[in-house]
């Protein structure tokens, strides 16, 4: 019954913080939807890959250069988070982004400098919250199973 409640306990809270982060990066996500746009020149496009513990992701890798109030610029974000896949996932994100291409781009009205090729959430943000709300309600049905579990012992055993 402890380890029940020990673990659902844990996962509520784990799940409770990640949700909570998750909401705030998604909705930062969301809110570049309402940045200014202006026009970029996409001077580098390809797919990378990155090797990591099992494995490995493919990264498609893009740069723009662009212009706010005659200023130039440079950027290289797609999303507000560098995401991967498999190669061919990569590929096609890098093919719409040919070199030599115009590409509207968004960047924050409090800083230039900060740019997205793309607004709005990335693929998997709504993955991540759904994952993290998942964890909070697992942990919190295990929680009431522990509880449940210790109710159902003291009424049997005469201790309500």
């Amino acid at each position: 019954m402890w380890t029940l409640a020990l673990f659902g306990l844990l996962f509520a809270v784990g799940g409770g913080v990640a949700s909570v982060v998750e909401v705030n990066h998604t909705q930062r996500e969301i809110a570049t939807r309402d940045w200014p746009s202006t026009q970029a020149r996409i001077v580098e496009s390809e797919v990378q890959y990155r090797p990591q513990n099992r494995g490995g992701k493919y990264v498609p890798r893009i740069k723009y250069e662009y212009r706010v109030d005659g200023v130039a610029h440079e950027g290289s974000k797609i999303w507000t988070t560098d995401i991967g896949g498999g190669v061919a996932w990569a590929s096609e994100i890098a093919r719409a982004y040919p070199v030599g291409a115009t590409q509207r781009v968004v960047y924050s009205p409090n800083n230039p400098a900060e740019v997205l090729a793309q607004s709005g959430p990335s693929p998997g943000s709504y993955e991540g919250l759904a994952t993290s709300l998942a964890l909070t309600v697992i942990g919190t049905g295990m929680l009431w199973l522990a509880w449940r579990e210790r109710a159902g012992g003291q009424m049997r055993s005469g201790h309500a």
